[in-house]
């Protein structure tokens, strides 16, 4: 399978050839199928593995097959899926029942919520809440920009940003190492091959200086927001 076929069929930015790349640099053996491609996550002292099946399409029962086949041949404990679905949520629920499948903790999000881009901006303006219409105009007042910035400096300040995020909330975040390797898999180079890129840095800026930065992936008409 070549990597236009795939991306052509690839319903999220997790399911992209590229994605697949950035994942095996990382240290994971990817496994791409017709249908999307897992990663696979060796465990400690142990000679079996468990796979990962991030924003793929709807499970159907060929595709249930075709998994426990998988399983059975790179010695997995067990399969986590996590489809990008949206629709016929119960009739999805029975069926992944009858496989013996159970709810347990997701790796990405949960859920994903939509924003219309396509509104106007009064219109979205009006559907948030009204402490965020304050604080988007108070920031606008103050002079408070937001910027694409995909420079090499830009994101050496979003690592920067991220670091000091993570010591002073204390929650987790990936390290230095999954962030550059990341990047450069999703932006660098697609950027390289003159292509556009998957992964985008948004910056917003007070008197010319780097505030906050998050990265975007930009996929198929949608704008995703995973990290920052």
């Amino acid at each position: 399978m070549d990597k236009n076929s795939f991306n052509k069929a690839s319903c999220h930015p997790l399911q992209t050839w590229e994605w697949g790349e950035f994942r095996k640099a990382w240290g994971n053996k990817v496994i791409r199928l017709p249908f999307g491609q897992l990663t696979l996550h060796s465990l400690p002292l142990l000679p079996y593995k468990i796979a990962a099946f991030e924003k793929g399409p709807a499970p159907t029962k060929n595709m249930l097959n075709e998994l426990k086949k998988l399983a059975k041949e790179e010695n997995l404990i067990f399969i986590k899926l996590e489809p990008s679905v949206s629709e016929n949520l119960e009739k999805l629920k029975n069926l992944l029942s009858e496989y013996g499948a159970t709810k347990g903790k997701t790796l990405f999000t949960p859920t994903t919520f939509w924003i219309d881009l396509t509104k106007s901006e009064e219109e979205l303006l009006k559907s948030f809440h009204s402490k965020t219409r304050y604080n988007i105009r108070l920031a606008q007042k103050n002079g408070v920009e937001v910027v694409e910035d995909n420079s090499e400096a830009a994101f050496k300040k979003y690592l920067e940003l991220t670091k000091e995020t993570v010591k002073r909330q204390g929650f987790y975040a990936h390290n230095r190492r999954y962030h550059e390797l990341m990047w450069e898999h999703l932006h660098r180079k697609p950027v390289s091959e003159g292509k556009e890129p998957i992964a985008r840095l948004l910056t917003a800026r007070y008197k010319s200086q780097i505030i906050t930065a998050w990265i975007v992936f930009v996929w198929k008409d949608f704008l995703y927001y995973p990290y920052g």
